[in-house]
C-alpha cells in the first residue's frame, strides 16, 4: 500500500526547495496576467504624463575656494572653515534659509501664479507661503567629493526657471558675505581684547617667576632637579656595589672557617683568597721553580749539588706559598668589616642626599609651577595675536570665497515629466508586480503539475500522463483512442496499457476500476480510451458502468440510453448477455449503467455485484470499470472488495493535493489494491516542466500512423 504524507507535510515538502522552472512555468502559464498589469501601469503612466504640466530647470554650479575664510577667536564665536564636509554641508543648506527666500521673492516680486500655486480668491496668498513654494521648487545638492554646490530651481516657465536660479545665487552671495562681515568685525573686538588681557597676564607671570628667583639665590632653581638626580643616582650606586661587595666576602669568610688552616690547598676554592695579588704572584714564582726543577732533574743526579739546592728552594717556595693562603685567609676577616664600614658610610650619604634633595624640591615645586603659568599664557598670546592678523588680512582682502563655475542657461526642454524614465518604470512596476501576483497564484495553488510532485508526495506511481490537445469537443476527445489513433492522446493511452501491462507480474490485472477524488476529473475518458486500447490490443474487453448516480459512458458510444444496464442486472431484472450492448469498436463491449435506481448505494453493497464482476470475467480478458467520484458518493468504495485493480483520475494544475490525498487514503482504508495514478489533461510546455513529450516525428506515418503527405 502506498504510504502517504499528511497536509502539513505537502506543504513542507512544497515550500523546502525553490522550484525555478515550476516559477517560469507559471509566468508562461498566467503571461496574461503580467500582460495585465503592464497595461495596467503603463495607462496609468500615460495618464499621469498628460496630466503633469511641463516644468523646466535651470541649474546654477558655484564653488567654494579653497582660501576659506578662517575666524576664530579664544571662545570660538564663528567657526567659518569652509574646507571642513561640515561648513560645505550647512553653506548647503544656508540657500533654503527665509532670508535668501524672501530676497527673492522680492527682488522679483513673484506672484502665486509663477510659483505654480492655485488661484485662491477668498484668502489671497501671504509671503510665506510664496516663499515655501519657492524652497519647494528649489534643489540644493553639494557633489560628493567635490566643493562644487549646484542650485536648480523648477518652473512651468523656462524664462522664470532661470531667473529664479540666478536670483537665489545672487541674494546667497550678499547675505553670506554681509553675514561674514559682521563676523569678522565682532571677533576683531573680541580678539584685540583678549589680546589686552592676555598680555597683562604674561606681564604678571614674568614677575612673578622673577620674584621667586630673587628670594632663593642659593638655590639653582633651573638646574637643581637635574644636579639632585644625579647625585642621588651616584650615591645610590655606590651602596648597591659596597652592599656587593660586603655580601661576597662575608661568604668567603663562611668558606674560610669552614676549611680552616689544616687544608692550604683547599682554600684556593675561595674567591677573595685565590684572586688574592700576593697568592697570584707567588704561584706564578712557584710555577717557575717546578719548571727549572723539572729541566735540573734532567741533567743531574739526585745528589748533585745543584739538583739539592733546587730541591731545597723549590720546598721553601712551597712552605712560603702555604703559609702566604693561610694568612690571606685570615685577612678575609678583616676585609669584611672594612666593606661594612664602608656599606654604613655610603648609606649615611646617601640619607643626606636624599634630605637635601627633600629640601631643594620644596623649593622649586613653586617655582615650576609660575613656569608652566608663564609659557602656557605666552602661548596663549602668541595664538591670539597671530588670529587677530588673520582676521586683519582678511577685513583688507574683502573678497569672495564663493564663485559661480556654471550660470543658469536657459532650459530648451522640460525636465518634467520624464516620458522614457515614467513608461520604462511603469513597465518594470507592471512586470513587478505581475510577477508577485503569478508568484502569489501559484502559492496559492496547490494541485499536482508534474509526474514527480505526485510520485514524490502520493509515494504511489504514475501509470499514465494524458496531454491536452487543442480545443476538441468532449466527443472527441473521449474517443481519442478511435477518432485519432495517430494523436498524442491515442499515445499516452497506448503507454497507459504498456505500464498496467507490465504489473502483471505483480497482481492479476484483468478487472481495473477508475475512479477519482472529485467529479469533472476525466475518468470516465481514461476509462473509455483505456478499454479502446486493450480492445484494439485483441483483447475481449468489457467496460461496465459503475457510476449508477451520474451514468455517461452510454453517450459515448450510443444515441439513445439502453434500459437495461447494471441495476437491471443487480434487480434480478436481466441477465449479463442481455444488458451488454455491442459497439463499433471490435472486440469491445459495454454494460451501461441502465435507468436510474434508487438507493445505488446499498444496492451495491449487497454483493452482486461481485457475482457480475465474476460473470464478466468467465467471458471476457479484460474487464473496465468506470465508478463514482470517491469524495462525492460511498459507491465506489463499495466496489474496492471486488475489484483488484484501481486507477485514481487526477486533474493536473487543477485538482487540490488535500483531495487526491484524501481520496486516496480513503481507497487504502478500504483495502483497495492502487494501481497508480492517471495524470489528466496535462499541459504541454516547451520547457518540459509538465513531464509530457509530444510523440514529434514518431506520430507521423510510423507505428501505424498515417501519414499526412500522403494524404
Amino acid at each position: 500500500m502506498p504510504t502517504l504524507t499528511t497536509p502539513a507535510q505537502e506543504s513542507i515538502d512544497e515550500n523546502s526547495d525553490l522550484d525555478l522552472p515550476g516559477l517560469i512555468h507559471a509566468v508562461r502559464r498566467r503571461w496574461w496576467v503580467m500582460a495585465i498589469s503592464v497595461a495596467a501601469t503603463s495607462l496609468l503612466a500615460f495618464v499621469y504624463i498628460f496630466i503633469t504640466p511641463k516644468t523646466y530647470d535651470a541649474e546654477t554650479i558655484i564653488q567654494v575656494e579653497e582660501g576659506e575664510r578662517k575666524i576664530v577667536n579664544i571662545q570660538d564665536i564663528a567657526n567659518e572653515d569652509a574646507r571642513s564636509a561640515e561648513e560645505l554641508k550647512t553653506i548647503e543648506q544656508n540657500f533654503s534659509s527665509l532670508v535668501v527666500l524672501k530676497g527673492v521673492v522680492e527682488t522679483l516680486n513673484l506672484t502665486p501664479e509663477q510659483l505654480g500655486l492655485k488661484p485662491r480668491p477668498e484668502r489671497p496668498y501671504i509671503q510665506p507661503e510664496l516663499m515655501r513654494a519657492l524652497s519647494d521648487a528649489t534643489k540644493v545638492k553639494l557633489q560628493r567629493g567635490t566643493r562644487l554646490i549646484s542650485i536648480m530651481v523648477d518652473n512651468t516657465d523656462p524664462v522664470l526657471s532661470q531667473k529664479l536660479s540666478t536670483e537665489t545665487v545672487r541674494q546667497f552671495i550678499h547675505a553670506y558675505l554681509e553675514r561674514n562681515l559682521d563676523v569678522t568685525n565682532d571677533a576683531s573686538s573680541v580678539l584685540l581684547e583678549e589680546k589686552n588681557r592676555l598680555k597683562e597676564r604674561v606681564e604678571e607671570s614674568e614677575k612673578a617667576v622673577q620674584d621667586y628667583k630673587d628670594a632663593h639665590p642659593d638655590v639653582p632653581l633651573d638646574d637643581s632637579e637635574l644636579l639632585g638626580d644625579n647625585r642621588m643616582m651616584a650615591l645610590q650606586n655606590g651602596v648597591n656595589e659596597a652592599r656587593g661587595a660586603r655580601l661576597r666576602l662575608e661568604a668567603d669568610e663562611a668558606q674560610v672557617q669552614r676549611i680552616g688552616h689544616a687544608h692550604p690547598q683547599e682554600l684556593l676554592a675561595v674567591n677573595s683568597v685565590a684572586n688574592a695579588a700576593i697568592v697570584l704572584q707567588m704561584q706564578k714564582d712557584l710555577a717557575a721553580a717546578e719548571a727549572d726543577f723539572g729541566a735540573l732533574t734532567q741533567r743531574y743526579l739526585p745528589k748533585h749539588p745543584k739538583y739539592i739546592q733546587a730541591r731545597k728552594k723549590l720546598e721553601e717556595l712551597r712552605s712560603s706559598f702555604q703559609k702566604t693562603v693561610v694568612d690571606t685567609a685570615d685577612a678575609v676577616s678583616v676585609a669584611v668589616q672594612s666593606a661594612r664600614a664602608t656599606e654604613e658610610k655610603m648609606e649615611i650619604l646617601l640619607h643626606k642626599a636624599e634630605q637635601v634633595k627633600l629640601g631643594v624640591s620644596k623649593i622649586s615645586l613653586p617655582y615650576t609651577t609660575l613656569l608652566k603659568n608663564l609659557q602656557s599664557d605666552q602661548e596663549l598670546y602668541n595664538e591670539v595675536q597671530r588670529r587677530l592678523k588673520e582676521t586683519e588680512i582678511t577685513k583688507s582682502v574683502d573678497r569672495e570665497n564663493i564663485r559661480v563655475v556654471q550660470p543658469a542657461f536657459l532650459p530648451d526642454k522640460p525636465a518634467k515629466p520624464k516620458k522614457i524614465l515614467v513608461l520604462a518604470a511603469a513597465i518594470l512596476g507592471g512586470g513587478l508586480i505581475g510577477g508577485l501576483l503569478i508568484f502569489g497564484l501559484n502559492l496559492a495553488d496547490d494541485s499536482f503539475k508534474t509526474v514527480d510532485q505526485v510520485e514524490q508526495q502520493l509515494s504511489c506511481p504514475v501509470v499514465g500522463s494524458v496531454p491536452i490537445v487543442g480545443k476538441k469537443t468532449i466527443q472527441a476527445r473521449s474517443m481519442a483512442m478511435i477518432r485519432e489513433p495517430d494523436g498524442p492522446l491515442a499515445e499516452a493511452f497506448r503507454s497507459m496499457r504498456a505500464s498496467l501491462t507490465l504489473m502483471e507480474g505483480e497482481r492479476e490485472q484483468r478487472s481495473i476500476m477508475f475512479t477519482s477524488a472529485i467529479p469533472s476529473e476525466g475518468k470516465t475518458f481514461c476509462s473509455v480510451n483505456y478499454a479502446v486500447a486493450l480492445a484494439q490490443l485483441g483483447e475481449r474487453t468489457l467496460i461496465i458502468d459503475g457510476d449508477l448516480r451520474l451514468p455517461t459512458v452510454h453517450k459515448l458510444f450510443f444515441d439513445e440510453p439502453p434500459k437495461l444496464g447494471v441495476g437491471a442486472v443487480l434487480l434480478g431484472e436481466a441477465t449479463l448477455p442481455e444488458a451488454i450492448c455491442s459497439t463499433e469498436v471490435e472486440n469491445l463491449h459495454v454494460l451501461p449503467a441502465g435507468s436510474r435506481v434508487h438507493q445505488p448505494a446499498e444496492l451495491l453493497a449487497k454483493g452482486g455485484f461481485r457475482r457480475l464482476l465474476k460473470e464478466a470475467l468467465n467471458t471476457y480478458d479484460r474487464v473496465v470499470i468506470d465508478s463514482a467520484p470517491i469524495l462525492a458518493v460511498s459507491d465506489s468504495l463499495l466496489l474496492l472488495k471486488d475489484v483488484k485493480n484501481v486507477c485514481l483520475v487526477v486533474r493536473a494544475a487543477q485538482t487540490s493535493r488535500r483531495l487526491v490525498s484524501r481520496a486516496l487514503q480513503g481507497i487504502v482504508d478500504a483495502n483497495g489494491a492502487v494501481s497508480g495514478v492517471v495524470l489528466n489533461q496535462l499541459p504541454k510546455a516547451n520547457s518540459g516542466y509538465y513531464y509530457y513529450y509530444s510523440a514529434g516525428k514518431y506520430g507521423e506515418g510510423v507505428y501505424g500512423a498515417v501519414d499526412s503527405s500522403k494524404v
